[in-house]
């Protein structure tokens, strides 16, 4: 070997070693972020209770009298936007109730009613009557229409009214022109796993939040503020 031969070699060593290194850091920095989104997201779906206070507006139409516009619930509050196309993916057992109401509202969307039967199943807060009601093909169709009009879900709030037995997730079913604010209850298994529940919205507070939320979605303006006490 020359020392030509050897001083070439000698100097692609440094640039060589500057290469690998390089390489290095940019794949640990893609393991990073990609560490850091997956932290952010996990902090956001499964961040603890805490106690909040909401305030509802007295410009809220529809309230009975003597409704509490001020009340404290345990809650968590979420900024995620996800396309209901997602729902595809989704698998029981669903740990953050957003996932059930994501896989159901595509099943219904894509008109697979049979499948939306069978993953539904009958909550425990429907009688057998309701349940087969609200599952006909009749009533089906006619959800599937509207749903056709909204591409992403929002997930807003989740109330914990009463632990592992009661729970509220407030929601935004979006499209390019529209919008619906809906409200869903869950119970929560000994596994950390939610089931839907059902049954009909009874409490004031609850009807105040849920009627504030919708006239606020359809005025613009602020008929509820919430923060955590």
């Amino acid at each position: 070997m020359s020392p030509a031969d050897s001083a070439s070699r000698a100097g692609a060593t440094p640039k060589a070693s500057a290469d690998r290194s390089s390489r290095t850091f940019e794949k640990n920095m893609k393991i990073l972020q990609l560490l850091t989104v997956i932290f952010i997201t996990t902090a956001t779906t499964f961040a603890d209770f805490v106690p909040m206070k909401f305030e509802i507006s007295p410009k809220v139409s529809g309230l009975p009298k003597n409704t509490p516009l001020t009340f404290v619930k345990s809650a968590k509050a979420f900024e995620l936007s996800i396309p209901i196309s997602d729902g595809e993916k989704i698998v029981s057992p669903f740990t953050a109730p957003q996932d059930f109401i994501l896989k159901s509202t595509w099943l219904q969307q894509t008109g697979q009613f049979e499948e939306y039967r069978l993953f539904l199943g009958k909550p425990s807060g429907l009688s057998e009557e309701m349940f087969t009601l609200i599952t006909s093909d009749d009533v089906l169709n006619k959800g599937q229409e509207s749903l056709k009009r909204y591409s992403t879900l929002e997930p807003m709030l989740l109330i914990e009214e009463k632990p592992e037995e009661l729970y509220y997730l407030i929601y935004r079913l979006k499209g390019n022109n529209d919008s619906a604010i809906r409200i869903s209850s869950f119970s929560r298994n000994s596994d950390g796993s939610y089931a839907p529940r059902g049954g009909e919205l009874s409490s004031p507070e609850y009807k105040a939040l849920f009627n504030g939320l919708v006239q606020e979605s359809m005025t613009g303006e602020q008929c509820v503020s919430f923060k955590e006490k």
